[in-house]
């Protein structure tokens, strides 16, 4: 769960008093007895850096694996553990017997983040137990870790341009894979496999009791690259090359294990992310003061930015049209390749279940006190403010996060299937003690009034 903080009472300064709107809202309105009064009020609104509570990271095809080092933000690693399927096809016993040339785990990845310039060493090694199917996996995941080294690409740099072979006749190539070396005695293994008795390469059931799966994970502490990876691409596989007795070259290919015969989805992956949190984000999370100056908004289960919504009830005689929150973004993105276009509020219901409350767009560009290009964020909360309203929603701290989610106004994110996963991008977003008014986050409010 979340480290929850003392619950402060709520601070918010009025800063534009009731100024007058252009019809906002009017086709909301309940009579029109409130037409020829619409108002509009700003209030800057309590924020708080928080640590975030593990994400569930299990039931993925997307994978982030990396490690991405910030002056400002600390240390984040990511590493994969996924089950392989058994081999698509397999050559007649009266091949045998047969001999490795080579054995490679090929990863195909969607996007990267951070410095593709570099080096890393990339290290795979095998699962010490099975990924369970009807078990649920988080981002803190610590039971099924990688024992046995079996593979190795030390020195290897991200390259998205250049063309990979990953099959025998493939002529041309594909961008954006990783091309990771694995040992010929483990390859050995499933090659003596090939007509044994036992028939663990033809049966799923045999497969997956007879191989756990493998962990992908990045060695050298002063990486700062992390890509998130396809596992549903045809590109994704571990590749045995060998020749059969007449020296013929062929291939035994494992690809992702993502669906059962009943191609329901099953919790064959699992994400898992560490940190070692900047002392200037630390001190954040450990502060016991109400408000932030800066919050910030680690992606991946690190920290989120947490916002304590006023009573709008104490507005008597009002008809509330639109409420939109504004979160402004202190600085350009530093730590990855792109800043993000969307920010996600989420908060828990009445159950305790997280859920996604409006999606932030990135509506302008300001220029802050110091001359410097920022970004806003605008949230549409209007259903989430009166839901709140009516005692609907008990709680009225809301939370930001660059967690991935589905564009829509409620979703589930416990039991969320995403592809895209939990993205590692980063930012500090201005709170309630800035010095700079331009980046104080703030409440406006869109009402009528008899």
């Amino acid at each position: 769960m979340n480290k929850y903080f003392l619950l402060f009472p709520m601070v918010f300064l009025l800063i534009f008093s009731c100024k007058k709107a252009e019809n906002i809202g009017q086709d909301l309105l309940p009579d029109e007895d409130f037409l020829n009064f619409n108002y509009t009020d700003t209030f800057v609104v309590s924020t708080k850096t928080v640590a975030d509570e593990p994400s569930r990271t299990d039931k993925l095809t997307g994978l982030y694996l990396g490690t991405l080092n910030s002056t400002k933000m600390g240390k984040s690693t990511a590493k994969i553990m996924f089950e392989l399927s058994n081999p698509l096809s397999l050559p007649a016993d009266s091949l045998a017997p047969f001999t490795i040339d080579s054995a490679v785990l090929f990863l195909k990845y969607i996007v990267f983040y951070g410095d593709t310039l570099q080096a890393n060493d990339y290290v795979v090694k095998k699962l010490n137990a099975n990924i369970a199917d009807d078990q649920i996996y988080n981002s803190n995941q610590t039971g099924i870790f990688g024992t046995t080294e079996i593979g190795r690409a030390n020195n290897l740099t991200l390259n998205p341009t250049q063309e990979v072979r990953t099959y025998l006749t493939d002529s041309t190539g594909t961008q954006s894979v990783i091309r990771i070396p694995m040992n010929t005695s483990f390859a050995q293994e499933f090659v003596n496999k090939i007509g044994s008795a036992d028939s663990v390469l033809h049966t799923f059931t045999k497969f997956d009791a007879y191989f756990r799966g493998i962990e992908v994970s990045i060695e050298n502490a002063s990486a700062n690259t992390m890509a998130l990876i396809n596992l549903n691409s045809l590109a994704t596989k571990f590749s045995i090359f060998y020749r059969d007795v007449n020296g013929t070259a062929r291939e035994l290919t494992f690809p992702a294990r993502l669906f059962t015969v009943s191609s329901s989805l099953q919790a064959s992956s699992i994400n898992n992310f560490e940190y070692t949190n900047s002392t200037t984000t630390q001190d954040a999370i450990n502060s016991t003061n109400q408000t932030d100056s800066v919050n910030y908004i680690i992606g991946q289960s690190g920290t989120l930015n947490k916002i304590t919504l006023p009573d709008i009830s104490t507005f008597q005689n009002a008809a509330f049209n639109r409420a939109e929150l504004l979160v402004t973004q202190l600085e350009s993105n530093i730590d990855t390749s792109q800043n993000p276009t969307t920010l996600y509020l989420i908060y828990k219901d009445n159950s305790g279940e997280w859920q996604s409350g409006a999606i932030g767009s990135r509506d302008s560009v300001l220029i802050n006190s110091l001359g410097q290009k920022v970004a806003r964020y605008s949230f549409n909360i209007t259903k989430l403010l009166n839901d709140m309203n009516l005692n609907r929603i008990t709680t009225r701290e809301v939370y930001l996060s660059n967690h991935y989610a589905p564009i829509t106004q409620v979703s589930t994110l416990n039991s969320l299937l995403s592809v895209g996963g939990f993205p590692p991008t980063r930012i500090i977003v201005g709170g309630s003690n800035s010095s700079d008014p331009l980046l104080k986050t703030k409440l406006r409010l869109y009402y009528s009034k008899k």
